[in-house]
């Protein structure tokens, strides 16, 4: 029997959200548990069942190592938004490029 791993959060991510919503951020998050400390501070989630590093019953079973299944998807997701965001509104790369910034 595989033991069941401690649910993790991102304490930096966790902060973060929560001092979003605390300043009145509308917090969105997308996770691959809806139990977890971000879901639970945020006002929407959802959820990509996709495997990460700790590997937990609920995900999808991977080969690839670590947490790359969930990340590969969330790319995937957030590109795909940003570009049907980009093409409704005909936004070019350059503009998008001008108003990048990093919250790192």
């Amino acid at each position: 029997m595989k033991k069941q791993r401690a649910v993790s959060s991102t304490k930096s991510v966790v902060s973060v959200a929560a001092k979003g919503r605390e300043v009145g951020c509308k917090v969105f998050s997308i996770t691959t548990n809806d139990q977890s400390e971000l879901a639970n501070v945020s006002h929407e989630v959802l959820v990509i069942p996709a495997a990460t590093k700790n590997r937990l019953e609920h995900e999808t079973k991977s080969v690839q190592p670590l947490s790359s299944l969930f990340d590969q998807c969330v790319h995937v997701l957030c590109d795909a938004v940003c570009l049907d965001f980009s093409l409704t509104e005909s936004i070019s790369h350059e503009l998008t490029y001008s108003k990048h910034s990093n919250v790192e």
